[in-house]
């Protein structure tokens, strides 16, 4: 199943959108990797969590705003026009992998 996540960055007062694909078995998968990525947004430097969809960095927030189940077409399209980074979510509720398609871990991640 492909999900679009959507986050609500605010950095030193310039608030954006950020959306991204994510590749999960089940909502439930997809909603626990959505949260990690939120909380892993920079790494080491969270100083705040909110009800585990609102993340405080130094100087900026990170805000989990919505998720949706896309069907085929909705993937074909927004794969097709590759400006959504892809990302894989594996394991299980216990110990999740959330890896690109070139298996490189979220949290090694460039943001």
């Amino acid at each position: 199943m492909y999900w679009l996540i959507n986050y609500i960055l605010d950095i030193a007062g310039t608030e954006t959108q950020t959306h991204l694909l994510l590749r999960a078995d089940n909502l439930q998968m997809a909603e626990l990797a959505a949260c990690r990525m939120g909380r892993t947004w920079w790494k080491d430097v969270m100083s705040g969590e909110d009800e585990g969809c609102y993340w405080t960095f130094l100087a900026a927030t990170v805000w989990f705003s919505g998720i949706t189940l896309l069907d085929e077409r909705e993937v074909d399209v927004l794969t097709g026009l590759k400006f959504l980074d892809m990302w894989r979510v594996s394991g299980d509720l216990n110990s999740l992998s959330i890896r690109d398609g070139s298996g490189y871990p979220w949290e090694d991640a460039y943001r």
